[in-house]
């Protein structure tokens, strides 16, 4: 009987140690912040068509970034660098050409690069 009741405890005790352990490990992982850095170009959309000469571009970015470090959005248009915003939401105007144009979002993070995002525009004629 009292073998009985020691491997009870037993297994009681790794029961709940195995518990616990679970809830340490779930608060742990809750609190990792796992980033999930984009850029996303809201207007145009991809394979925009227009008769006009510029349009407007607007996004915003997703980065993970503190108070330290420096968020630098560079924009061209047909690889031709055209500004550089230091914000996580970004608007400029973009002057097209006729025919197809590329236009390029790069982000950086203290000077080096991160992602980017090209939307296609046609500017018909």
């Amino acid at each position: 009987m009292q073998g009985w009741k020691n491997a009870m405890k037993k297994q009681r005790f790794i029961s709940l140690l195995l518990g616990f352990l679970t809830f340490l490990g779930l608060v742990v992982l809750s609190r990792c912040a796992i980033p999930f850095e984009y850029v996303s170009i809201t207007t145009p959309e991809d394979d925009f068509i227009t008769f006009h000469s510029s349009i407007p571009v607007s996004g915003y970015t997703s980065i993970a970034y503190d108070y330290f470090d420096d968020i630098d959005i560079d924009f061209s248009v047909n690889n031709t660098y055209i500004d550089t915003q230091s914000s996580t939401t970004f608007f400029f105007r973009a002057n097209l050409e006729y025919g197809y144009n590329g236009i390029t979002v790069e982000v950086y993070k203290n000077g080096l690069y991160q992602f980017s995002k090209t939307v296609a525009v046609y500017r018909a004629y």
